[in-house]
């Protein structure tokens, strides 16, 4: 889930249908300066709507976000952000932050903001070894943050899932 309100709400409709199915989704929620404001609000929303799991992040300086420093939320924003998250009801779904401000699994990350923003005490990203995403297209991705150059269809679905 990114953006605000308006832009999120077709994923929604999909959680929903995917939970009356009875099939586990994860949500996964970028928090932008754009949808600082409402991030809880969002959270609630994703698991008001049957996610399974929800993962909440920062935007990644990476991609979109490397051209557009100025969506980044600041590091006292972000946790915030899940000080307002820890603070609702218990929704009874399991939830995650993901603390990275960059993305070093993306080949395309300029090394001037890995330099900056890279971590090195993390521990290494688990990204494509105990997860994996299907986007918007259908297609299998490694991480959340990557664009892939070709499909990867290894770890496709015969039948890809369409909502329609």
């Amino acid at each position: 889930m990114t953006g605000t309100r308006r832009s999120y709400k077709r994923l929604l409709a999909v959680v929903a249908r995917a939970s009356e199915l009875k099939w586990p989704i994860a949500v996964s929620m970028t928090i932008t300066k754009a949808s600082f404001g409402e991030a809880a609000d969002m959270f609630v929303a994703a698991a008001l709507s049957g996610a399974s799991t929800i993962q909440v992040g920062p935007v990644i300086l990476g991609g979109r976000a490397a051209a557009n420093q100025e969506l980044m939320i600041s590091r006292e924003e972000w946790e915030e952000v899940k000080r307002r998250i820890r603070a609702l009801p218990d929704a009874h779904v399991p939830y995650t932050f993901c603390d990275e401000f960059i993305c070093s699994c993306r080949a395309d990350t300029p090394k001037p903001l890995l330099e900056k923003w890279e971590e090195k005490d993390r521990k290494p990203c688990p990204a494509g070894k105990s997860f994996g995403v299907i986007g918007p297209n259908g297609l299998y991705r490694t991480c959340l943050h990557s664009l892939p150059t070709r499909p990867d269809t290894t770890l496709m679905p015969a039948n890809p899932v369409n909502f329609g």
